[in-house]
C-alpha cells in the first residue's frame, strides 16, 4: 500500500480506493468481513486464510488464491485456506 500512498488507509476508505482501481481485493485479514459490508464496494475480495502472516506460511497457499481469483463474484467474500 505504500507505494500507491494508501499507508494509514481505514479499511473502509482502502475498500473504495480498490475499487475503483482493482477487481480484487487480497487480505490475510479474517475479520474483515466482519467489519466492513463488503457488499456495497465493487471489488472482489479473497480472504486467506493462512496459520500466520509469515511468508512461508502465506505461499503454501498462493496456488489456491490464484484459482479462486478466476470466480470471484464483487460485492462477496471468498475464503482460501
Amino acid at each position: 500500500m505504500h507505494q500507491v500512498g494508501w499507508t494509514g488507509l481505514k479499511n473502509g476508505d482502502l475498500l473504495t480506493k480498490a475499487s475503483a482501481e482493482f477487481d480484487a481485493f487480497l487480505t490475510i485479514d479474517k475479520n474483515l468481513p466482519h467489519q466492513q459490508n463488503l457488499s456495497k464496494y465493487a471489488i472482489s475480495v479473497l480472504v486467506i486464510e493462512s496459520a500466520s502472516n509469515k511468508h512461508d506460511d502465506i505461499a503454501k497457499l498462493i496456488p489456491n488464491a490464484l484459482a479462486a481469483l478466476r470466480n470471484l463474484v464483487p460485492g462477496l467474500v471468498t475464503r482460501v485456506n
